[in-house]
């Protein structure tokens, strides 16, 4: 195996679990767990300037849109209840994308700063509603000591090289007594057990790696956070993550709902588009017919399998198997 040094433990023993084909590529990883700490992660992981052609610009899609007026509405009442009695501080909001949600905490009084190694405007610095984002990594943002109440981190801490050095830089960064909130896909849960290499959140080589809930509390706690309130379930990430799960284990055509809605396909442009890596992936030809036959009955089944998922996943969650945790952690004394 060309890689198998741990960056979480240093370990240099792991086990391979199974191959995880990139939707958008083609390309192969193995999906290995470390022997020293049991964590998950892609072996190889590609280099910080072999990464850019796993993010094409597609990827990010058109994502404003009242789905994603509801994540970041949803995302704020969680800010708000776990920061508690105060209307407002100081937060860093870690891969803020386009910033939406800094954009409703700065309508309500708080101070906002992002940060984000996605795409990067014409401008860069500030949106178009005046947001501060530094562009690069959390590192290169050069924040002084104790600058933040509370950092967040939705759905990003997967994605980066270094969990434990990014966790270091927040615990810095924070306040005495700050906040953390940070969200990842759960590999331990019951629809990732159920997909397998299908699974829609390992979204592999992007996500570098999968975390279950005792990896998490591990690693939080022994860089120096208390682990105060963990969820097992996300409205807005599970629901879709079993829907796609499915849809990807009875087709070849793997994460094509998700192409649909995020990249505003229609049928149309489908067939009369050159297949590309987003929708043919290998780059072979395909049956246009079939693919459209096959392709509608997938999203007609997608709507008795959303209405599943509204039983299914709630349910998932309470147990502890859900698709997403959840923690808040506060930055404990030295």
């Amino acid at each position: 195996m060309k890689e198998s040094v741990c960056k979480i433990c240093n370990h240099n023993r792991v086990v391979r679990l199974y191959p995880v084909r990139d939707y958008l590529t083609g390309h192969l990883f193995d999906l290995v767990r470390c022997n020293g700490c049991s964590f998950c992660f892609i072996s190889p992981q590609p280099s910080p300037k072999e990464m850019g052609r796993y993010y094409p610009v597609f990827y990010y899609g058109d994502r404003r849109s009242f789905f994603e007026w509801v994540t970041c509405y949803l995302r704020v009442r969680r800010i708000e209840k776990g920061f508690g009695k105060k209307k407002s501080g100081r937060i860093l909001d870690v891969g803020c994308g386009k910033a939406r949600m800094l954009e409703m905490l700065k309508g309500k009084g708080w101070h906002v700063q992002g940060t984000e190694i996605g795409v990067r405007p014409v401008h860069e610095g500030k949106n178009s509603q005046g947001i501060d984002i530094h562009y690069g990594s959390l590192e290169e943002g050069q924040f002084s000591n104790g600058t933040f109440d509370v950092v967040t981190l939705w759905h990003v801490l997967e994605h980066l090289p270094n969990p434990r050095t990014t966790l270091r830089e927040i615990r810095r960064i924070l306040k005495a007594d700050g906040l953390l909130i940070l969200s990842v896909p759960n590999y331990g849960s019951l629809q990732a057990k159920l997909a397998g290499p299908h699974w829609f959140h390992l979204d592999v080589p992007r996500h570098l790696f999968h975390f279950k809930p005792e990896n998490l509390v591990d690693l939080l706690e022994q860089e120096g956070f208390q682990v105060g309130k963990m969820n097992r379930f996300s409205f807005e990430y599970d629901t879709f993550g079993f829907v796609q799960s499915i849809l990807n284990l009875l087709s070849s055509r793997q994460n094509l709902l998700f192409d649909f809605l995020n990249h505003q396909w229609s049928f149309r442009r489908i067939l009369n588009a050159d297949i590309d890596g987003g929708l043919g992936q290998t780059g072979l030809p395909i049956n246009r017919k079939k693919f459209f036959i096959g392709s509608s009955l997938m999203f007609l089944l997608s709507v008795p399998l959303f209405l599943i998922s509204l039983v299914f996943c709630p349910l998932d969650g309470i147990l502890g198997y859900g698709g997403t945790i959840e923690v808040v952690a506060r930055k404990s004394p030295k």
